[in-house]
């Protein structure tokens, strides 16, 4: 639904580009130090808290 409105509105603005556009994504680097830096100040820190502080995807984390 959401592919089918976003080529509508391309299509209403004569944008026939085939380029891929630059999205948001979670970044897949992590600085270790970083990380443990942040887990000794608070070591009760969830991983869900930790990938939104750092932006990265949760499996990061985890590694």
């Amino acid at each position: 639904r959401k592919t089918s409105r976003r080529w509508f509105s391309l299509i209403e603005k004569d944008d026939f580009s085939l380029k891929d556009e630059p999205r948001a994504r979670c970044s897949n680097k992590l600085n270790s130090e970083q990380l443990q830096v942040a887990s000794d100040e608070n070591p009760t820190c969830i991983t869900r808290k930790l990938t939104k502080t750092f932006h990265v995807n949760h499996m990061i984390i985890y590694v």
